[in-house]
């Protein structure tokens, strides 16, 4: 007998690195695990005085952000 999980661990990487991990239901949509995947303080230090470019979410698994160096100008 299998049972669904109410609940699963989602790896949030910044530039393919892992910084942080979440909690979330199993069937959190794209958009609230994005918001949520955006609010942590390891994508916060990893993210910071770059500019994000990308969020690439495969709900409810892994969210990876892209960044590059900001503009300077």
């Amino acid at each position: 007998m299998l049972l669904a999980a109410d609940e699963v661990e989602a790896v949030v990487q910044v530039d393919g690195r892992v910084r942080d991990r979440l909690r979330v239901p199993a069937d959190v949509d794209e958009r609230r695990l994005h918001e949520l995947a955006l609010a942590t303080a390891g994508v916060a230090r990893a993210s910071s005085g770059r500019e994000v470019v990308r969020v690439v979410v495969r709900a409810p698994r892994v969210v990876n952000v892209v960044t590059r160096a900001a503009k300077t100008g």
